[in-house]
């Protein structure tokens, strides 16, 4: 006998893990902090220091706005998150080389001020590594599930 198929409501995707988003939401609004602070300590924009300024304020900007639109994730807060995680992630590798010596200095000479600036920055790839990590926990929200069941950026699904 043929199995009958209701073909009108779409399958419900898989229910996000209960601390993932908890866990992006938090990554987000501690790195916002960091980075508000950092590019609040800048100097004011020269041509020298417009493009460090832009990084961190406009960075910090994008995850303070991310903490507080987590409370109620789609689809594209999930591709917005997705693509700050890489961003940070993927501009924090060229500095690796300097951290390793920046800790080398820090271990050589206890210095306190290299301690915090060294803690500063694993702060920042570590809030983002655990905010990339979240959003993969969170990819059902990519296909348009959010925590309480099928939808997409623009509302309900509409039936096939």
């Amino acid at each position: 006998m043929a199995r009958v198929v209701d073909l009108s409501t779409p399958p419900n995707p898989p229910a996000p893990p209960p601390g993932a988003l908890r866990v992006l939401r938090w990554a987000e609004g501690v790195y916002a902090l960091v980075a508000l602070g950092l590019g609040l300590s800048l100097p004011p924009p020269t041509p020298g220091t417009a493009v460090a300024w832009v990084h961190w304020l406009g960075t910090a900007a994008l995850a303070g706005t991310l903490s507080f639109r987590l409370r109620r994730p789609n689809r594209a807060s999930w591709y917005v998150a997705a693509l700050l995680a890489t961003y940070v992630l993927a501009s924090a590798l060229p500095s690796a080389p300097r951290l390793g010596a920046m800790l080398r200095y820090v271990i050589d000479n206890r210095s306190a001020a290299g301690a915090f600036s060294l803690s500063l920055a694993f702060l920042v790839v570590a809030t983002q590594a655990a905010a990339a990590i979240s959003l993969y926990r969170l990819r059902a929200l990519r296909h348009g599930a959010d925590a309480r069941g099928p939808s997409s950026f623009l509302g309900p699904r509409p039936p096939r």
